[in-house]
């Protein structure tokens, strides 16, 4: 009879988890997005394109 190896019902529970946290960062996101495009309304849009701009300019892009 096969049994299985704690290392792979270590791993099963390890991919779960990856995909429970993978669905939750995309939860984080979207309420992320949702935060900044709220920012984003307050904000002018030559404030926004100017820091790309500074942002562009100093090399982190």
């Amino acid at each position: 009879m096969h049994h299985v190896s704690p290392e792979y019902s270590q791993n099963a529970a390890f991919i779960l988890e990856m995909r429970f946290s993978s669905h939750y960062a995309r939860q984080v996101k979207k309420i992320m997005e949702r935060c900044f495009n709220m920012i984003d309304q307050q904000n002018s849009a030559a404030h926004t394109s100017a820091y790309i701009d500074s942002i562009a300019g100093s090399g982190y892009v």
